[in-house]
C-alpha cells in the first residue's frame, strides 16, 4: 500500500503535465539519472548524462570545486549505483512521460539550518539551468485541424523511443516539449480519433528550441482499416507462398463484415488466392487476422532482396472501403555457415584458425 504522502504526490502528477522535475535527497552528493529499476539505459541516456554533468559541473564551480565531485565527476546511473523499485524518479518518467533526475544534495541526511544558505549558493545556478532544459529540443502545439482546439497527443521518435520515452502533450493547451540530444529525427504525432502524422528530418540543436506545431485530421465517424503485419518469412524466388494477414482498425467505430482482397502490380508476383473474410474488429486499435490465408507465387526470375509490393483492399459493412499497402521481402541476406565455405558474400578472410563444423 502507498503512503498518504505518496498518493498525494501521484495525484498532483496526474493533475498536472510536468515537463521536467527533480527530487532531492540527502546522504551523498551526486546527480542520479534513470533508470533506477532496470539495468538497461533510457532512450535519452546521452541527454541525461549531459544535463547531469552540467548540473554537477556548475555546482562544482559555485563551491570552488569542493562539492559534488564523487562518482563519475558528480553523476551516476541509478541502477549502477543501487537498485530502487517504486521510486518517484522512474514513476515520473515511465508513468507520467516526464523527465526527472534525483539530486543528492549533501553527505548529511538533514543539513543544519545554518548551512542551508551555503548549499543554496552551490545549487542555485544548477537548478535554474536544469529547468531551462524544458525550453530546448523540439517543442510545439498539437491541435485539431478542423477546430484548432488542443489535443491530448503522443509524440514518438521513430527508431529512438523505448520503454515509454515518448512524450505527451498537455491536453489543456496542446503543448509538448521533447528534450533530446542534438540530431535529426522523425516524429510521429498521434491522438485517439485522429489520423497519425509523421514529420521527417526534424533537427534538434543543443541549447536551442526547434518549434514544430502539428494539426491532426480527425478520423471519419466510421471504421478505418489498415494493414498491420504478415507472416510470410523466408520467401525466395520460385516459391508459392501462403500467408495470413493481420489488419487493425484505428477508426472510432467497430468494423463488421470485413472482406480483404489482395492485389499486386509487381511484375514478379502472381496472386493465386486473393480473398478472405476477417472477424469483427473493435474500434480504436482493434485487430483481426484473416480467416483464410492469401496465396501468391513468386517468379523464378525475381531478383534477390526484392521488395514485392501488394495492395489490400478492405471493405466492411456500411460502405466502408479502405486500401492499404505492404511489401514482402524476397530473398534473404544470410550466409550458409554450415557449408564452411562463406560463398554467399564477399568475406575478407585472414588469420590461420580453422573453420570446423561442430554438429550437423
Amino acid at each position: 500500500l502507498w503512503q498518504p504522502e505518496t498518493i498525494a504526490m501521484m495525484n498532483v502528477a496526474v493533475a498536472n503535465s510536468f515537463v521536467i522535475s527533480a527530487n532531492h535527497h540527502g546522504g551523498t552528493e551526486v546527480a542520479n539519472y534513470p533508470w533506477d529499476t532496470w539495468y538497461r539505459r533510457h532512450a535519452d541516456d546521452a541527454w541525461y548524462q549531459d544535463i547531469c554533468h552540467l548540473y554537477a559541473d556548475t555546482a562544482q564551480h559555485y563551491s570552488l570545486g569542493t562539492y559534488m565531485t564523487g562518482f563519475n565527476d558528480g553523476i551516476t546511473n541509478g541502477y549502477d549505483w543501487y537498485r530502487v523499485t517504486g521510486g518517484r524518479q522512474d514513476y515520473m518518467i515511465y508513468d507520467r512521460r516526464g523527465r526527472e533526475v534525483t539530486v543528492e544534495l549533501s553527505h548529511d541526511f538533514i543539513l543544519p539550518a545554518s548551512q542551508l544558505p551555503t548549499y543554496w549558493i552551490y545549487n542555485r545556478a544548477s537548478l535554474i539551468q536544469y529547468l531551462e532544459n524544458a525550453l530546448y529540443g523540439i517543442r510545439g502545439i498539437v491541435t485539431d485541424f478542423s477546430t484548432g482546439l488542443p489535443l491530448a497527443a503522443t509524440i514518438e521518435i521513430l527508431g529512438h523511443d523505448k520503454d515509454n520515452s515518448q512524450v505527451r502533450t498537455d491536453p489543456d493547451v496542446g503543448n509538448y516539449h521533447r528534450m533530446i540530444e542534438a540530431g535529426t529525427y522523425d516524429l510521429v504525432f498521434s491522438a485517439s480519433g485522429y489520423y497519425p502524422d509523421t514529420v521527417y528530418s526534424v533537427t534538434a540543436v543543443d541549447f536551442q528550441s526547434t518549434r514544430l506545431d502539428v494539426a491532426l485530421t480527425p478520423l471519419p465517424n466510421e471504421p478505418v482499416l489498415l494493414f498491420a503485419e504478415h507472416d510470410a518469412v523466408s520467401v525466395d524466388a520460385g516459391d508459392t507462398v501462403s500467408t495470413s494477414l493481420l489488419i487493425e482498425n484505428i477508426g472510432p467505430l467497430g468494423a463488421t463484415g470485413v472482406i480483404g482482397t489482395l492485389t499486386t502490380s509487381d511484375p514478379f508476383i502472381v496472386v493465386t488466392q486473393n480473398s478472405s473474410a476477417f472477424p469483427s474488429i473493435a474500434e480504436l486499435g482493434g485487430a483481426g487476422l484473416s480467416v483464410n490465408t492469401f496465396e501468391f507465387a513468386v517468379s523464378p526470375a525475381c531478383p534477390f532482396n526484392h521488395d514485392a509490393s501488394f495492395e489490400l483492399i478492405l471493405s466492411a459493412d456500411g460502405g466502408v472501403v479502405d486500401t492499404t499497402s505492404f511489401t514482402v521481402k524476397v530473398g534473404q541476406w544470410s550466409e550458409n555457415f554450415e557449408t564452411a565455405d562463406f560463398t554467399n558474400f564477399p568475406w575478407q578472410l585472414s588469420g590461420s584458425a580453422d573453420w570446423t563444423i561442430e554438429s550437423s
